[in-house]
């Protein structure tokens, strides 16, 4: 049997010997190992074990948390780096494992929150940017005059919902943040504008545009 842990344990170091994204794993894993290795019997696996053990979790965790924080760098998803940020910050101070990962998952769901108050901006503005087409079009169209009251009720009623449904939304957002407010601005940085399917210009006016309709 204990041939079978060792030989487990060597195979655990392996996984990691040639990936340079997981250099505290492996070193964690290899120092592990070896002790392994070293053994006569399973009596001698104890707290030593235990520990170099928690030590594989701990470099596991940073490995993983450097490589998502290098990752969200790329695309500048500055909310979404938060979580990785806070993990590296405070991974050192900790020396039980149980604690680290309760504290991982209140970071987890803190980050949670943050991130959806802030895909909030992007999810509801760009869903509104076929209905200030549709507002622009409406504008423009030349009609009879007798259709032109028709044209003005549907402008009208384009209007209302937006002013409408920017409160309603506003409000499904306050049990997370009481003072969250939709702002079209925060869709031109980048996390938020690479998801547009159309031209970044357009999307300025078309915001100058719904600017005007919901009066901010």
């Amino acid at each position: 049997m204990l041939e079978k842990y060792k030989a487990y344990y060597a195979t655990r170091a392996r996984r990691y010997e040639d990936n340079p994204h997981y250099q505290n794993s492996y070193q964690a894993e290899k120092a592990l190992s070896d002790r392994v290795q070293s053994l006569n019997s399973l009596d001698e696996m104890g707290g030593e074990i235990k520990n170099l053990s928690d030590n594989c979790a701990f470099a596991l965790i940073k490995d993983e948390a450097i490589l998502e924080l290098n990752h969200l760098e790329k695309h500048q998803e500055v909310i979404r780096m938060n979580k990785s940020q806070q993990i590296l910050d405070r991974l050192d101070s900790f020396d039980n494992i149980v604690d680290l990962m309760t504290f991982i998952t209140e970071v987890s769901n803190e980050n949670s929150v943050e991130v959806s108050l802030d895909e909030a901006h992007r999810e509801y503005f760009f869903d509104q940017l076929d209905h200030i087409l549709s507002y622009l079009r409406l504008t423009k169209v030349e009609v009879p005059d007798e259709y032109k009251p028709f044209i003005k009720r549907m402008i009208d009623s384009l209007i209302e919902e937006q002013i409408d449904g920017v409160k309603s939304f506003e409000e499904t957002m306050h049990p997370w943040n009481e003072n969250w407010k939709l702002n079209p601005d925060i869709c031109f940085e980048y996390r938020h504008i690479r998801h547009s399917i159309y031209d970044v210009e357009l999307v300025k006016e078309l915001r100058e545009v719904y600017r005007t309709l919901v009066n901010r």
